[in-house]
C-alpha cells in the first residue's frame, strides 16, 4: 500500500533537505530507479514536489527508468557507474529501486539462495557508491511480512512496512526491523490530491503522501485506568520489544512490553500503588479492548499511536 508514494517522498525529502514526515534530513543526492509505470511515477513526482512546496530544481533528485536485473553483474556495475556520473561521485546519497520484483527477473523470491544473492548485490551497490539503498517490495498474501524467503528479511538492515488503517483512508508506517539504532515512532500518512497542469494546458489531479493524525477515540476510563494506559503509551523506545516470529496468540511485528517491567515502572512512578492495583487496572484495560495481555506480554491494540517520542 503506497510503496512508491512513500519511497518518492523519502527521495524528495533527502534530495531537498526537507523534513521527512516530521523527521529531520540532511540534503544528499537521490537516484530513483523506476522500473514500472514510468509515466505515472513522473506525474507523482510533480505532485509530491508541489505538495511539499519545493521546486524540483532545488532538489538533488534524478529519475531513471528502464530495465534492471540485480542478478546480472554487468547491469549492477552499470547502475553503480550511472549513479556516480549523475551524482558527480557524491559519497553520500540514496538509491531507490522501485520495485524489488521488477529488479529480480528470473530469480525465485522463495529461494533462500537467490534472495541471499540479491542482498549481497544490494550491499555491494551501497558500499561501492557510499549510499543507502532502498528497495520497494510487496508483502505476502496475509500482509503480515515481506513476500518471499525469510533470508531476504534476515539479511537486510531495515524493514519499514505500510499497512492500510482499519478505520480510515490512512496508512500506518512502522518499523518491522532495525538492525542498528532505535526504530522510528509509528505514524500515519494519507494521499492528498494537488492540482497539476499538463504540457498541453489541461488541468488534472495527482496525489502525494501527507502525514495525518489518527487519534483513536478512547472508551470511558477512570482516572487510574487512563493514567496507566497513558503511562504505557509514553514508555520510551528502549522499554519495548518486537515479536520477531508469529506466535500462537501474538502476531509477528507486534511491539510489546514485559508485564513485570511495566508493573515495576508503574509502581515506581506512582501510577499505581501496588501489585494488586496494577493487575486490576490491566484487567480493566483488557476488558475495554485497549490492550492485550498474553504470556506476560502487554501491548496496545492500536499501535499507530505512541507517546510523544519521535524516536519510536
Amino acid at each position: 500500500v503506497g510503496k512508491s508514494f512513500f519511497s518518492a517522498a523519502r527521495g524528495f525529502s533527502v534530495g531537498s533537505g526537507q523534513p521527512f514526515f516530521g523527521l529531520d534530513t540532511t540534503q544528499a543526492f537521490c537516484f530513483y530507479v523506476g522500473l514500472e509505470g514510468a509515466a505515472e511515477l513522473e506525474a507523482r513526482f510533480c505532485a509530491a514536489f508541489k505538495g511539499l512546496g519545493v521546486e524540483r530544481s532545488q532538489a538533488d533528485f534524478v529519475f531513471a527508468s528502464g530495465d534492471l536485473d540485480l542478478g546480472d553483474e554487468s547491469q549492477l556495475l552499470a547502475l553503480a557507474d550511472m549513479y556516480k556520473a549523475e551524482s558527480n561521485a557524491s559519497p553520500h546519497g540514496i538509491i531507490i529501486i522501485d520495485t524489488f520484483s521488477q529488479a529480480t527477473p528470473g530469480l525465485e523470491e522463495n529461494s533462500a539462495t537467490d534472495m541471499a544473492q540479491v542482498v549481497r548485490a544490494l550491499t555491494w551497490l551501497a558500499t561501492e557508491t557510499g549510499t543507502f539503498v532502498l528497495a520497494c517490495h510487496h508483502t505476502n498474501k496475509a500482509q503480515a511480512t515481506m513476500r518471499g524467503s525469510s533470508a531476504l528479511r534476515g539479511n537486510v538492515d531495515t524493514v519499514v512496512t505500510l499497512e492500510k488503517h482499519e478505520t480510515s483512508e490512512s496508512v500506518t508506517v512502522a518499523t518491522d526491523k532495525q538492525r542498528d539504532g532505535a526504530p522510528i515512532k509509528q505514524f500515519s500518512v494519507a494521499i492528498e490530491d494537488v492540482q497539476l497542469r499538463t504540457a498541453d494546458g489541461e488541468i488534472g489531479y495527482k496525489g502525494y503522501l501527507k502525514r495525518v493524525e489518527t487519534t483513536p477515540k478512547l472508551p470511558k476510563l477512570s482516572p487510574s485506568e487512563r493514567g496507566l494506559y497513558q503511562f504505557l503509551m509514553d514508555m520510551p523506545p528502549s522499554d519495548w520489544q518486537r515479536q520477531d516470529r508469529p506466535g500462537q496468540r501474538i502476531g509477528a511485528g507486534t511491539w510489546f512490553v514485559a508485564e513485570s517491567d511495566l508493573m515495576a515502572a508503574a509502581i515506581d512512578q506512582g501510577v499505581t500503588g501496588s501489585r494488586g492495583g496494577f493487575t486490576g487496572l490491566i484487567s480493566k484495560l483488557v476488558q475495554k479492548n485497549l490492550i492485550r495481555k498474553i504470556d506476560k506480554k502487554i501491548w496496545p491494540v492500536d499501535q499507530s499511536q505512541w507517546g510523544s517520542s519521535d524516536e519510536f
